[in-house]
């Protein structure tokens, strides 16, 4: 064994150009970061990452530097040697601000969501499906499905935005958060064609002004959890006969951040979510107020219950992550340019382990094996 993997970190600025793709050596021994710098070119301004199933590559979304036209989706080979990335094909992401990126459970397809900009028009509101091509170059988009609609809040749901894609547990149907319009869609998944057919029968309607982000399922398959950005919240369902089922709706925020945001009508912006591969519990981040939740979870009914708020030591946590041995969360401080670790004790709650890293903006953090 190499005894360290890496970390790769986005860059990313809402107002202009990012700094690309910074690398590091995550030494789980002594619990530290070894810069390794910049290791991407021609990236402006990436928002998220994936690393291939294989471990072997490294896909980006480019916002672009005005982050208000096209995006482009690149493919890098990663050098299991010294980590850095060799670009080997890049694709338009048939859609505006590339906002996620999924890969099918059998590596066959990758998906893009476009969310598109804060504005009232239907363009480059898209979900997105690219093959995997041999040498893990992707393919130009084989289905590409536009989102229409909009919702209450008058500044950030005059249009949809898709903002993320996830593919059930059984490879058949690929559910997306739509931020804009109140609602969970969710199409029928057909991974040989790389088609995608809306079922309206099975989409969610959630009430107004709570603004879908992230969904992800328990690692049993039988429930899923999904963040609300605007509202702060956290819904969880049980999933029978590929269909969601709300069973519970909580807030991510400690009580007095919920009452005092209520009653300033402030924004909340819940950002990341990360479900431990145990089963056992998951995280949020919460930006406007600083903070990471943690919530323990019933594997036999699928509830969440909170345990805890932890300060993210910085402004703004965005993306998270968990290291291989799952025993350490690592947090992207966007607005103050900090990765921070966590480690994970043994009743699933967080003790800060100090600040790992510097470096501007990070936004989405992705672990590879060296």
């Amino acid at each position: 064994m190499a005894g360290f993997s890496y970390l790769y970190a986005a860059s990313f600025r809402p107002a202009g150009t990012g700094g690309g793709i910074y690398g590091f050596r995550w030494r789980l021994r002594g619990k530290r970061l070894e810069p390794l710098g910049k290791v991407s070119t021609g990236i402006e301004n990436p928002l998220c990452q994936l690393v291939s199933p294989d471990g072997r590559y490294l896909y980006v979304a480019d916002c672009t530097a005005d982050w208000r036209s096209g995006g482009a989706v690149y493919s890098h080979r990663i050098d299991p040697a010294s980590g850095g990335l060799e670009t080997c094909g890049a694709v338009d992401s048939a859609g505006l601000i590339p906002v996620s990126l999924t890969v099918a459970g059998d590596g066959r397809n990758v998906f893009v969501a476009n969310c598109g900009p804060y504005a009232a028009s239907d363009d480059g509101r898209t979900v997105a499906v690219f093959p995997v091509k041999p040498q893990g170059i992707l393919g130009p988009a084989k289905t590409i499905q536009q989102h229409r609609g909009s919702s209450a809040d008058p500044q950030r749901q005059t249009s949809a935005h898709p903002h993320g894609v996830t593919i059930d547990p059984d490879n058949g149907y690929a559910w997306v958060p739509d931020l804009g319009t109140d609602s969970i869609w969710c199409y029928a998944y057909h991974a040989a064609l790389g088609a995608l057919l809306l079922e309206p029968e099975r989409t969610v309607q959630l009430t107004a002004n709570s603004g879908p982000r992230t969904l992800k399922f328990h690692p049993n398959g039988k429930f899923a959890y999904l963040i609300n950005e605007l509202a702060s919240t956290l819904v969880s369902y049980a999933y029978i006969d590929s269909q969601l089922h709300e069973r519970q709706l909580q807030s991510t925020l400690a009580a007095a951040d919920a009452a005092a945001d209520g009653a300033a009508d402030q924004e909340r912006h819940a950002a990341d979510m990360v479900v431990h591969p145990n089963g056992g519990s998951l995280y949020v981040s919460n930006r406007a107020q600083h903070t990471i939740t943690a919530f323990k979870l019933n594997p036999e009914t699928g509830d969440a219950c909170c345990i805890g708020h932890v300060d993210s030591q910085g402004r703004a946590p965005r993306g998270m992550v968990l290291d291989a041995s799952g025993g350490y969360l690592l947090v992207g401080n966007e607005d103050s340019g900090s990765i921070q670790g966590f480690r994970i004790v043994e009743n699933g709650t967080l003790k800060s382990i100090g600040a790992l890293a510097e470096m501007p903006g990070p936004a989405c953090l992705t672990f590879a094996p060296a």
